[in-house]
């Protein structure tokens, strides 16, 4: 499935990789400093993406442990899913799958999990120990800030 085409997705934006947690990630390039892993271990399964380097150092690739039960699932099932939005860009995210189909209506598969409540993920970039805002979400940026310079590393 070509997300760019399918969602009207900027091709220089990457997509997350969906895990069922830390060490999911690490198996599959993720980078944990301290920053990143006291960041999963509070809002993992949870609305973060954290952006963290892979070994190299100058690649970043996105990581999302989502709480609702169905991806999650998947996930730790062994499943090797890059994650968007079921939407065109810029429009509304769907509720239901109903409203997913709807809105890429050329969808040759759709797995219905139930009405979504809430909001996108919070978006960041984790360089070194500093945290960059790429997409404002669930977990506001400056619950983030607080949360580290209350918990330092």
């Amino acid at each position: 499935i070509n997300a760019e085409y399918m969602g009207g997705r900027e091709a220089r934006k990457p997509l997350a990789i969906l895990v069922a947690g830390i060490d999911q990630a690490k198996s599959l390039g993720g980078q944990f400093n301290p920053t990143a892993t006291k960041l999963a271990d509070k809002y993992w399964p949870g609305p973060l993406t954290l952006v963290l380097p892979t070994a190299n150092a100058e690649q970043y690739m996105g990581f999302r442990a989502p709480s609702h039960a169905v991806p999650l699932a998947l996930a730790k099932s062994g499943a090797c899913l890059a994650l968007t939005s079921a939407n065109l860009s810029g429009q509304a995210d769907p509720r239901t799958c109903a409203e997913a189909v709807a809105a890429l209506p050329s969808t040759a598969i759709a797995l219905d999990a139930g009405h979504v409540n809430g909001v996108v993920s919070t978006v960041v970039k984790v360089v070194g120990h500093e945290l960059v805002l790429l997409r404002e979400g669930a977990v506001p940026f400056t619950t983030l800030l607080e949360f580290m310079k209350n918990e330092p590393v």
